[in-house]
């Protein structure tokens, strides 16, 4: 496959490597989905074998992952159980089949890091991409309210900050600048999130 890449001349790829709790590699966090009967010889697993074969080719491989998802299309135990999924306005917890991650919630946060830091130290990647970074979605028309971060955690951290009481859901519902408010803390806490990742994979340079 990779010699065939080559002649085509494609010099990058990006290989989905970890996505619904679950990776191509061996993980101290992540479920393994290849199944253990495939060997890879003198490499400990796929994902290592992919970038050395790669690499030897003039190939560079980059770490696609489903960076913020909990669970594409059906709800992923992995992060219920752990109480780690992101809650809408409406009590929802997916946006059209899409789970997301609490980011707000302190243990997945250190999952997280934990996770970017381990594929960084591990294997010798040219790049990690971080794919869904961002909420499911934000609307506000009317009485319909379609918004993201109504966990316990969340709202709780937002009106410690922001020294406010009362209903968050209501005062979202009819005050524009709690509202607003609201909206930069998640913008905020999204930004604080990305630069974690990125310090846990430039610890390993």
């Amino acid at each position: 496959f990779l010699e065939k890449v080559k002649q085509e001349g494609i010099n990058r790829i990006y290989l989905n490597t970890n996505f619904n709790g679950r990776a191509i590699y061996k993980s101290e966090y992540l479920t393994t989905t290849l199944t253990t009967a495939y060997t890879y010889g003198e490499y400990s697993d796929y994902l290592e074998c992919f970038i050395e074969e790669a690499h030897k080719l003039g190939i560079e491989v980059y770490a696609w992952t489903n960076t913020l998802i909990a669970g594409d299309g059906s709800k992923n135990y992995f992060y219920s159980s752990r109480g780690w999924e992101l809650i809408g306005y409406n009590n929802e917890d997916n946006h059209n089949g899409m789970y997301f991650v609490d980011i707000s919630n302190d243990e997945l946060r250190q999952f997280l890091s934990d996770v970017y830091y381990e594929l960084s130290h591990k294997y010798n990647l040219d790049g990690i991409e971080f794919d869904f970074i961002r909420y499911p979605v934000t609307r506000f028309s009317g009485n319909e309210i379609l918004d993201w971060g109504y966990t316990e955690s969340f709202m709780s951290k937002f009106m410690t900050e922001y020294n406010i009481e009362g209903d968050l859901r209501e005062l979202v519902k009819t005050n524009t600048t709690i509202r607003n408010q609201f909206l930069d803390f998640k913008m905020e806490m999204l930004t604080s999130t990305v630069e974690m990742l990125a310090n846990s994979i430039r610890k390993n340079n």
